[in-house]
């Protein structure tokens, strides 16, 4: 029971880092590129619709581990103090967060294609710069929830 625990965590972990670096990646990405630029329409019209798929992975799987752990944890008979629970709670909030910024992002991808293509370059590059934005609320969050979920592995 220990190894598949073991497991899930370590997979909970890879799943929220894979999200929160391509969200870093992605709010670089959409400050550095040009707007107008061929870069700038690959980035937006292939790179953003496959993060966001890898994102919508990465989420799924820190949604099941996650409450794989818990339910595997209280199963076990840990000591699930107040402090841990508050902490949950706040992990909890924080991926509501995330969650949210990355629907956003979803609902960005055929407004930003269309710019990329049809309107003006400000305003794809607008849109871009909103995608950007998302991107690195849900980079803070998830690096907020990482630490706290240290925290908690220490006091578990």
């Amino acid at each position: 029971m220990a190894e598949i625990r073991t497991g899930l965590l370590w997979i909970h972990v890879l799943s929220g880092a894979v999200w929160i670096g391509t969200c870093a990646i992605t709010t670089i990405a959409a400050n550095v590129l040009p707007s107008n630029t061929p870069e700038f329409r690959d980035f937006a019209v292939r790179a953003v619709p496959a993060i966001n798929r890898v994102n919508l992975s990465a989420a799924i799987g820190l949604l099941l581990t996650g409450i794989s752990n818990f339910f595997l944890a209280s199963r076990l008979g840990a000591d699930l103090s107040p402090a841990f629970l508050t902490i949950l709670a706040i992990k909890i909030l924080l991926y509501l967060g995330m969650a949210i910024a990355l629907i956003a992002m979803f609902r960005s991808e055929k407004p930003l294609l269309s710019a990329t293509t049809t309107e003006a370059a400000g305003w794809g590059s607008n849109k871009m710069i909103r995608v950007g934005i998302l991107s690195a609320i849900t980079a803070m969050l998830g690096a907020v929830a990482l630490t706290l979920g240290l925290w908690l592995v220490g006091t578990a």
